[in-house]
């Protein structure tokens, strides 16, 4: 195949006025390819409108004071001596003995038997010395508070609870 230089010249002459078309035509509006052309100057924008001030709000009125409430009185265990069941009929039998100090300075002394003999009247022991008596429930369970009782147990003070038959709960048997 034979090319035509006539040909192939008036071809390449096309696609230049094509593509130069578009730079020519921008070129005459002033804008567009090179630089040249109308330098357009902004115009300043118009003011904008003043918003109207709102009212100012009323002060609000001042809280009267709160009156001083009391001081909570929270308790803190410093002892908690748990006993284990002495008599092989009551092997579930548990004691415990319990002294709290409240930020007040107010004391709590609880003393306690679970699982023990039903209906029973008991005795709580700590330190070989008793300290109060009871009678266990249908459960075989028994309570005793006191209030600022001035015995004071240590982590290492012998909790037992004794009924007329022994020793049914303790910390030692």
């Amino acid at each position: 195949m034979k090319t035509n230089p006539g040909k192939i010249a008036a071809g390449l002459a096309a696609v230049a006025l094509l593509a130069a078309g578009p730079i020519t035509a921008a070129d005459a509006r002033g804008g567009g390819g090179g630089g040249g052309g109308v330098k357009v100057q902004p115009r300043p924008l118009p003011p904008l409108p003043q918003l109207p001030q709102l009212p100012q709000l009323p002060q609000l009125p001042q809280l009267p004071q709160q009156p001083q409430l009391p001081q909570q009185e929270l308790f803190q265990v410093k002892v908690l001596r748990l006993g284990s069941s002495c008599r092989a009929g009551l092997s579930l039998a548990r004691s415990e003995l319990e002294y709290e100090v409240s930020n007040l300075g107010t004391t709590l002394l609880v003393l306690e038997v679970d699982n023990g003999p039903r209906n029973t009247p008991v005795t709580f022991r700590r330190d070989r010395a008793d300290v109060a008596t009871a009678t266990t429930d249908a459960f075989g369970d028994a309570r005793w508070t006191a209030l600022n009782n001035p015995l004071v147990p240590t982590v290492t003070s012998a909790m037992q609870v004794i009924d007329s038959n022994g020793v049914v709960a303790g910390t030692s048997c």
